[in-house]
């Protein structure tokens, strides 16, 4: 048999298509040969290198808007899963370490493009800077932490 999906992502996927999810792909069963059949999901991924289109403040508002009707569609921590793509979206690093269609960007800007697109309410997007202050901390201090080396 060809690895494939874990069972769990199985699960997932049927999840999102009984929640009405239209952003992630089907799962139609597994084939005569072991392989997974999905549906395809149209449209464009953003890999590396990335491309220019990330930049894009219409696409930003669309990508908060895919993380909310996922959100809706599986109990999650709506704070954290806004950072996570507030990280790489906004993004929320030193420019020098951003992808180059990201490096002159008003992130600012862009988290609160995320963040109304998304429908965040006043308090989360309070709490917004809490959990990224303590994410920022987190990872400075896990590597520190596995290295042995004392504080």
């Amino acid at each position: 048999m060809v690895p494939g999906l874990p069972p769990l992502v199985h699960a997932l996927l049927r999840h999102l298509e009984e929640a009405g999810f239209a952003g992630a792909p089907r799962f139609l069963g597994i084939d005569a040969a072991g392989r997974e059949v999905l549906t395809f999901v149209p449209g464009e991924v953003a890999g590396r290198p990335r491309p220019e289109w990330i930049a894009d403040e219409e696409r930003l508002a669309s990508v908060g808007r895919l993380v909310r009707a996922y959100d809706d569609a599986k109990p999650v921590a709506r704070v954290d899963e806004m950072c996570n793509t507030m990280v790489y979206w906004a993004p929320l690093m030193d420019p020098v370490d951003a992808d180059p269609p990201l490096r002159d960007v008003d992130a600012p800007r862009r988290c609160r493009i995320l963040a109304d697109a998304y429908g965040m309410s006043e308090a989360d997007r309070a709490r917004l800077v809490e959990v990224a202050v303590l994410r920022s901390r987190r990872s400075w201090f896990t590597p520190r932490d596995h290295s042995g080396r004392p504080a």
